[in-house]
């Protein structure tokens, strides 16, 4: 059984983006890699960092 701080470990590394992915997908579709991240980074957060 895990501990919740072992959970949370994990829960934090299973969230990190995979941009290498992420890549793939938007020049199947055909987008440009870096203005999606600049657009997506330009979004307002809903929450403090």
């Amino acid at each position: 059984m895990l501990t919740r701080e072992q959970a949370m470990v994990l829960i934090e590394e299973d969230n990190r983006p995979c941009y290498e992915t992420l890549r793939w997908y938007l020049e199947i579709i055909g987008l440009d890699f870096a203005e999606v991240i600049r657009t997506v980074n330009a979004i307002p957060k809903l929450y403090p960092v």
